[in-house]
C-alpha cells in the first residue's frame, strides 16, 4: 500500500538522517504488497548503488535478496553459509 511505503520510506529517511556507516534492515519489505514492494526494492537498490552506507538486509525472500545484495549467506541450523 502507499501508506506502507510511506512508513518504510520516512523510517529509512530517519535512519539515513544520522549517516550510518551500517544499516540494519530485518524483513523491511515482508508486509508490503508486490507492488509497493517492487517500488522499495527500486529504492533500496539505489541505495546500494549510490548510498555511502553498508546495509545488511534480513530477509526469508531468495529474490530479495538476489536482486538487492552483493553477498548472499544463508543462516541454516545455526551455521553461515555463503550462497554467492
Amino acid at each position: 500500500t502507499v501508506m506502507g511505503m510511506m512508513i518504510l520510506i520516512t523510517a529509512l529517511g530517519r535512519a539515513l538522517a544520522s549517516h550510518p556507516k551500517i544499516l540494519l534492515l530485518d524483513e523491511p519489505l515482508s508486509s508490503l504488497d508486490e507492488e509497493t514492494r517492487e517500488q522499495m526494492m527500486s529504492i533500496l537498490g539505489s541505495l546500494r548503488q549510490h548510498g555511502d552506507v553498508t546495509v545488511l538486509h534480513v530477509t526469508h525472500n531468495p529474490r530479495e535478496a538476489a536482486q538487492l545484495g552483493d553477498v548472499v549467506l544463508r543462516l541454516e541450523k545455526g551455521v553461515v553459509q555463503p550462497l554467492r
